[in-house]
Formats: structure tokens, C-alpha cells, sequence
């Protein structure tokens, strides 16, 4: 029985010896990102006053820089293209955690699917993944994927398996993911479906019965986190070339239990029917972003 316990333990200690490499790894695996938004939250480098959450239409339709330059408060968009809102809760939740808490968050909010589980947005791992030397992160990773918290507490290898490739071959952003400097991934390319998009005279009604339990309870908790942190918390519509769904705007302002300002984008504003302002019908191209933009600055100066 000892002669086992020591071969036992000789092992245990061989196999951490052999670990040892993977962890000095995982401090340098944040380095091989070129969206470095999530490692500056968690590094205390995110000083921004206005923080503009959402996926890809908060990402490619606002332009942070021109609100920066409109009110004078630094903006900066944390904004993720395929982004759920339970990984937009995520981020907040590290935001609220680390030494700079903005005194405004916009969240764009994506008309119908916000609520909704769809195959084009998740929680993204993807972004998480060589992050997973930070505790917060690595305990998300757990919670979200079934990887044991035991395992990766003793064993950095196993903590570290989803990204460690980046070390020799470090991802490069593709024409669709360029991060600008205040965080936005803005494009002027257009997308073939518009050459044969039609206008459509009828909108969508909003089934409620389609939401995700998931997904709304993250929605819940992010509005509770701005709540609790006295931060003003602005619900952007942003402009599409699609109808707006009825009843959804109806829903999120139900949901915000009056703790949330909702703003919705200036109908009236003739270039949000122009196609030249957008990539497809539900996002502007950077044209039309600066335009929306600009009109989102003068609603935050005014206010």
C-alpha cells in the first residue's frame, strides 16, 4: 500500500511538473487576441464614461468616437458581432467588477431576436476561451461548457486546451472583424442581398411564447446591474430597412420596469430608407452609422 501511495504521489508530482509550461503559457495567451476589449476590462484599462453594449448591430451601427467628440464623454463600444445577451450580461458584469464603472450604458437591442434563442447568436466562448487564466473567466467557461473547476484550478493544460493553439498560430481578424479604436467594427461593404432587396408593407407581431427563459433572465439582470450601480441605462432601437416588429419594443420596455430610458431611432430621418446607408437590411454600413450615431450623441448631450 505505501509502494502505491508513492508511486501514486510521484506521478501526481511528474504530472504538475509537466504542467508547469502550460502555465506560463496561459499568462502570454491574452497577448495573441486582436480584440483586446475583454483583457482591458479585466486589466482596469477600460476608462470610458459611455459603454455601448449589444452584438453585431451595436457594433457596426454606432459609431462611439462621433459621441465622444458630440458630448464630450469618452465612448467605447463593447459591442460583439453573434453576441447573446447572456454573454452582453457577462461583460457587464466584469465592467461592474473592475475599477472604471461608466456613468452610461447603451444597449442596442436586437429586433425581434433579443430575447429569442437563435442559431446566429450565443455566448462567446470564442472570446472567453484565452482568457481562461483570469478566475472570473475560467468559472464562466465551467458554468457554461460542464469543464470541471476541480480540474482546471490543478492543471492548467486542461484550463487552457481550447486556445493554446493561438500561441504559434495567433487569430487575425477577417474583413468583418476589424476593431477600431473606440471598439466598433464598423464597415462600408454591402452585401449582395441588398441588390435584391424589396421594402415590406407588413410588420412581424412579437410572440412572447418564443423567448427564451435564458435569455430574458440575462436581459433581467442586466438592467438590475445598471440599477444597482446607479448607472443610467439607455435602450437603443437602432434603424433597419425591415418594419419594426410589432409589440417588440412594447416587451423590452415592459421587461425595464421603468429602469431604463428606451430610445428609439428618428423615423423621419429619410436616410435610414436609403440603401447606400446600410451593409444589409439590418445593419448600416459606416455611413449611416455616423449618421445614427450622431443622432444618438445629440439625444445623450441634450439629456
Amino acid at each position: 500500500m505505501r509502494r502505491f501511495l508513492t508511486a501514486l504521489l510521484l506521478f501526481g508530482l511528474l504530472v504538475l511538473v509537466l504542467d508547469l509550461p502550460f502555465r506560463w503559457a496561459m499568462r502570454d495567451l491574452p497577448d495573441t487576441e486582436y480584440d483586446d476589449r475583454l483583457h482591458r476590462i479585466l486589466e482596469d484599462r477600460l476608462p470610458a464614461r459611455i459603454l455601448v453594449f449589444g452584438s453585431s448591430r451595436a457594433a457596426r451601427d454606432v459609431m462611439p468616437q462621433r459621441i465622444t467628440e458630440i458630448t464630450g464623454s469618452e465612448a467605447f463600444s463593447l459591442g460583439y458581432p453573434g453576441a447573446s445577451i447572456t454573454f452582453q450580461e457577462f461583460v457587464l458584469r466584469l465592467v461592474l467588477q473592475s475599477a472604471h464603472k461608466p456613468h452610461t450604458v447603451l444597449l442596442v437591442v436586437d429586433d425581434p431576436s433579443e430575447l429569442i434563442g437563435t442559431k446566429t447568436v450565443d455566448f462567446r466562448l470564442d472570446r472567453s476561451y484565452p482568457l481562461a487564466g483570469y478566475d472570473v473567466v475560467n468559472d464562466e467557461i465551467c458554468e457554461r461548457t460542464g469543464k470541471s473547476r476541480l480540474l482546471t484550478r490543478l492543471l492548467a493544460s486542461y484550463r487552457i486546451k481550447e486556445s493554446l493553439s493561438q500561441l504559434w498560430a495567433p487569430p487575425k481578424p477577417d474583413r468583418f472583424d476589424t476593431v477600431f479604436a473606440d471598439g466598433s467594427m464598423t464597415s462600408m461593404m454591402r452585401s449582395a442581398a441588398l441588390d435584391t432587396f424589396s421594402f415590406q408593407a407588413a410588420a412581424r407581431r412579437y410572440a412572447i411564447q418564443h423567448e427564451s427563459a435564458m435569455h430574458r433572465d440575462a436581459f433581467l439582470r442586466f438592467v438590475q446591474g445598471c440599477t444597482d450601480h446607479g448607472i443610467r441605462l439607455i435602450i437603443v432601437h437602432p434603424p433597419g430597412l425591415d418594419p419594426p416588429t410589432i409589440g417588440f419594443a412594447e416587451r423590452i420596455a415592459e421587461l425595464t420596469k421603468g429602469n431604463a430610458e428606451i430610445y428609439h431611432y428618428d423615423t423621419t430621418n429619410q436616410a435610414y430608407r436609403d440603401l447606400g446607408f446600410y451593409y444589409d437590411a439590418p445593419h448600416l454600413n459606416r455611413k449611416g452609422a455616423r449618421v445614427f450615431s450622431e443622432e444618438l450623441a445629440g439625444f445623450l448631450a441634450r439629456r
